[in-house]
């Protein structure tokens, strides 16, 4: 019985010893999203973990909403008025990535740079937009966006700020070459991104 005492008290003892190193550790830990993607009503969530105090591991997964427009011209095509014709086309994009940061005060922040991987899948299109334009253009086009509609590899820079310990400020400027999208002809075309993430660090 006197051994099992011992026992229960030298795991209290190890946990408070441990505590500030595991309180310290839990700040490692962010939730993330896109200013832009609040202000879209898109659907974007980033979960950063720091590794150590200068190395982190990211994914992100982002549900895009995105309405494509078509406008028709009567001098273009007498059949057709001036019109805009609109559809909603939606896609899912998943993100890994890390970061490795300079000058950090507390934990993974200051100015950084990294690595990301995206893919972007299709997840809802409509048939009439394809038909409305190749009767428009009067062409005869097969193509149909393909599901997974491109895959991205880039390099990305930016500055954290922590806010009373908790609250994420990070703007971010992301370079990619995107190699699979079916436009992109040899290796790709070359894109850049600026972004303002928001977020908590617990």
């Amino acid at each position: 019985m006197q051994t099992k005492v011992n026992f229960n008290r030298g795991l209290c003892f190890l946990f408070i010893l441990l505590l500030p190193i595991l309180s310290q550790a839990q700040k490692q830990h962010e939730l993330k999203t896109e200013v832009i993607s609040v202000i879209k009503t898109d659907i974007a969530l980033s979960y950063e973990y720091g590794i150590t105090k200068k190395i982190s591991v990211e994914v992100d997964a982002k549900y895009e909403f995105a309405p494509r427009k078509l406008f028709t011209f009567s001098r273009i095509n007498n059949q057709f008025a001036d019109s805009t014709y609109n559809f909603e086309f939606q896609y899912f994009e998943f993100t890994i990535g890390s970061s490795y940061y300079f000058f950090q005060k507390e934990g993974i922040d200051k100015f950084y740079v990294g690595v990301f991987w995206i893919n972007r899948f299709l997840t809802k299109d409509e048939p009439a937009y394809y038909s409305l334009r190749n009767e428009y253009y009067q062409f005869v086009s097969s193509y149909k966006e393909q599901v997974w509609s491109s895959s991205r590899l880039g390099l990305k820079s930016g500055h954290k700020w922590i806010i009373n310990n908790h609250f994420v400020i990070q703007p971010e400027l992301q370079i990619d070459l995107d190699f699979q999208n079916q436009f992109s002809k040899g290796l790709g075309t070359l894109d850049w991104t600026a972004v303002i993430k928001i977020g908590y660090r617990f």
